[in-house]
């Protein structure tokens, strides 16, 4: 159990925020990370990094290159798949093309503590078989109403079509710590009223001026680490969410893909 996907029901939440901060958070301290960038065709993991990278999950599928050979050093213990960019073929692939990627990343596994997934917002389904396969979910909110319900339609048919009963839940762009929790709290209550699961808090980023400069930064710094205002946030975050991941009973790392596959 190490691959956590970082969803959302909608787009602009902060979801590659996110997986990027936690990344390099956890890295920094030691942990090996793998960053699978899940937006496929719409994939800007590499920019926010400050990374060029020459193969991706497309290449992987055409049988250009395997899965280790695409992976691109971001530095020593923090590595990254890229999705592509403006790749149409990403966006619509064929159930057994999804099976060859979760086919190549298993056998990457072992080679890491903490495998990110970085999704695309909605309810695709590359992104719903993204999710599925992931061991833990983390689903982000903002103070937004359309991300409370696009968050929540996210979640159900998670639940519905592939019975996943736990859910994380951080919050970003709040005004405060309180805010955050509130945030959730409320979330918290009117999901449980519909839906019969297990839901935590992992934790909330503040939004900050540091935090929107991190843009213009990032051409500036390459790939150091820009979220230094945001640092201990996101390294909360990452270790909250390795310890919820601890206490839960979740699927195995892509067993619905085993399922479907035959071998499990």
């Amino acid at each position: 159990m190490k691959t956590v996907s970082i969803t959302s029901g909608k787009g602009g939440v902060g979801k590659t925020t996110y997986v990027v901060g936690i990344a390099q958070a956890m890295s920094r301290i030691g942990k090996r990370v793998l960053v699978i960038d899940g937006d496929l065709g719409m994939a800007n993991c590499d920019v926010h990094f400050g990374v060029r990278c020459e193969r991706n999950l497309l290449n992987v599928v055409r049988g250009d290159c395997t899965m280790r050979e695409s992976i691109v050093r971001v530095s020593p213990t923090l590595h990254l798949i890229s999705g592509g960019s403006g790749l149409y073929d990403l966006g619509h692939l064929s159930a057994f093309e999804r099976r060859t990627i979760l086919d190549e990343v298993d056998g990457v596994l072992r080679d890491y503590d903490l495998v990110l997934l970085d999704t695309s917002p909605g309810l695709h389904e590359n992104v719903l078989y993204l999710n599925a396969n992931a061991s833990a979910n983390v689903v982000v909110i903002t103070p937004d109403p359309s991300s409370f319900t696009d968050a929540y339609a996210l979640i159900k048919v998670l639940h519905q079509r592939y019975r996943m009963k736990s859910f994380m839940v951080a919050t970003n762009c709040v005004s405060s710590d309180s805010e955050g929790v509130g945030l959730y709290e409320r979330f918290y209550e009117v999901t449980r009223k519909f839906l019969n699961l297990r839901m935590s808090y992992v934790g909330g980023i503040c939004e900050s001026d540091s935090l929107r400069k991190t843009h213009i930064d990032r051409a500036k710094k390459g790939n150091t680490f820009v979220y230094d205002s945001q640092n201990e946030s996101f390294l909360d975050i990452g270790l909250a969410i390795q310890t919820e991941m601890q206490g839960l009973v979740q699927r195995s790392d892509f067993s619905v893909w085993k399922e479907l596959a035959g071998s499990a």
